[in-house]
Order: structure tokens, then sequence, then C-alpha cells
């Protein structure tokens, strides 16, 4: 009887640990990915918010 529980323990440990890695590999990739973009749009709508500004005034 223990071995069994002991058994099941174990093999729902094993794929219980599995999924947690594949999930950090993905998370650091597309966090890498939205800060390049982040401060690629930033920067534009930062000089069109001026340019606009500008051009109607002038």
């Amino acid at each position: 009887m223990p071995d069994a529980a002991s058994a099941g323990q174990a093999q729902v440990e094993p794929p219980v640990a599995l999924p947690p890695p594949p999930v950090r590999e993905p998370v650091p990739q597309p966090t890498k990915l939205l800060r390049a973009v982040d401060p690629e749009p930033r920067t534009p709508p930062a000089t069109m918010d001026p340019a606009q500004v500008d051009a109607p005034l002038g």
C-alpha cells in the first residue's frame, strides 16, 4: 500500500516539475522582445508628439 502511494506521488512530481522549466524559458524571451519593442514605439511617439505640435504652431 505505502509503495503504491509513494509511487503515485513520485509520478505526479516529475510531470509537475517539467511544465515549470519550459515556461521559464519562453518567459525571458518574450520579456526581451517586449522591452526591445517598448523603447522603439515609445521613441517614435515622443518625437511625433512634439513634431505634431511644432507643425501646427509653425
